[in-house]
């Protein structure tokens, strides 16, 4: 019955072992996955680019005192020049008001596709506009943006490496291959952790092994500890256990006397006087400890309704709650003490 147990399971585990890979998931599943991830590969990039841009965009009209909600603040300094970040502010609103109009209830939306009344043909620039606005954000706003970009990449390479004391152009090359070197260090890490798991699995294997040996000698042990038993040498061993029990009766009775010797020594009528007037000085000492343990208490209670927005009272809470720790020790020496 068990042999056939046995190649049951190891039909089994050959079936298993063809139609799954090492993390127990289908090979066909897994591929299927792998291909979708790779065909996503390509839309997160170009993502991740727009919104790169998009990040950087609105980084450069902060510091030109532009936002998306307030178009008009620092105009009067810029006022006779023309202002590009105006431009540039007025279509990035246009651009989110025709991502708010892809909302549809019958799917996909289309370019017909209203929302209270207006269309995406309402937020177009005029034909004769847009080239001119074109041109001049390829010539004030892409330099720009590309300094901005390359100090960027020049910030995340002395992140990366904070003691390189190498040139600009030198550390923009290696900016630019950072992405290179991470990936490699990424796989660096990846080989260690797959080394670790090897050498992990090697030890489990070890220790099952180890295991397996260690509860064979114990059964034998216990094999042999029976066998023992049943020979005679168990008149001497209950002897020299008689006598271990004798001892240690002896011991205890012994332990009784000096602890009977102690109290008295410690209580006696010249001592109780002294030890009552030390006992209500402690009691004293105690219900005051105690009103102080109590509006210490109170106080550290105050301080943590009111909430962590008011960092002001953070030193006093933690002087208080020191002064609450000192007070339980106190207190729980005085009742060492008192015991």
């Amino acid at each position: 019955m068990k042999m056939r147990k046995g190649i049951v399971l190891q039909t089994v585990s050959e079936r298993l072992q063809q139609i799954t890979n090492n993390n127990f998931m289908s090979k066909d599943i897994y591929a299927d996955l792998i291909e979708a991830e790779e065909e996503l590969e390509e839309p997160k990039r170009l993502y991740n680019q727009k919104c790169i841009l998009y990040n950087e965009i609105k980084e450069i009209l902060l510091e030109n005192n532009y936002g998306l909600d307030d178009e008009q603040f620092g105009m009067e300094e810029n006022a006779e020049q023309p202002n590009i970040f105006k431009i540039v502010c007025d279509m990035m609103s246009r651009a989110e008001c025709k991502n708010s109009l892809n909302i549809s209830m019958k799917g996909k939306p289309t370019p017909q596709e209203s929302l209270f009344g207006l269309t995406k043909d309402d937020f177009e620039l005029e034909p004769r506009n847009k080239k001119i606005i074109h041109q001049n954000i390829q010539q004030q706003c892409i330099p720009l943006m590309e300094q901005h970009l390359k100090n960027k990449c020049i910030q995340f390479y002395q992140i990366w490496s904070p003691s390189n004391k190498e040139s600009e152009g030198l550390v923009l090359a290696k900016a630019n291959q950072l992405a290179l070197t991470i990936n490699k260090e990424k796989e660096n890490l990846s080989e260690m952790k797959n080394h670790l798991k090897a050498k992990e699995d090697e030890y489990k294997e070890l220790c099952f092994h180890f295991d397996q040996s260690l509860s064979s000698l114990v059964n034998e042990l216990e094999e042999k500890v029976c066998s023992w038993k049943e020979k005679p040498q168990m008149s001497n061993i209950k002897i020299t256990s008689d006598w271990i029990d004798t001892k240690c009766n002896y011991i205890l009775a012994k332990l009784r006397f000096m602890k009977l010797h102690i109290l008295s020594q410690t209580y006696n009528e010249e001592t109780l006087p002294a030890l009552e007037k030390v006992r209500y000085h402690l009691a004293d000492e105690m219900r005051q400890t105690e009103k102080d343990l109590k509006k210490t208490k109170q106080a550290v209670f105050m301080y943590e309704s009111i909430g962590d927005t008011f960092t002001q009272l953070l030193k006093q809470y933690a002087q208080l709650t020191t002064e609450l720790d000192n007070k339980k020790w106190a207190l729980s020496e005085l009742n060492k003490d008192k015991s």
